[in-house]
């Protein structure tokens, strides 16, 4: 279970959702909308789980962008010592 950590005090390890609560949210999930389903809907966002797994991904988007900006600095920095005309004789 993510927790948001600006505001830790405010979670209540007794209040998530057990196994068993899990698994009858998914059975007795309905189609909120009137609308036919285009796509399959994962069992997770069937759960009380939704909002806390997208709370997850975007932490782990936002630590995945700022990886590629980095490696694509680490990758600039390796690519310009490549493309120099500077050598190393041993």
């Amino acid at each position: 279970m993510p927790i948001d950590s600006s505001n830790p005090a405010a979670f209540d390890p007794f209040a998530v959702p057990t196994v068993t609560d899990l698994l009858n949210e998914i059975d007795s999930w309905q189609n909120p909308s009137d609308e036919p389903q285009t796509g399959r809907i994962s069992d997770w966002e069937k759960t009380s789980l939704k909002p806390y797994i997208r709370y997850f991904k975007q932490h782990v988007d936002l630590v995945m962008s700022e990886e590629r900006v980095k490696k694509r600095l680490r990758d600039e920095e390796i690519g310009g010592m490549a493309a120099s005309d500077q050598t190393m004789d041993f």
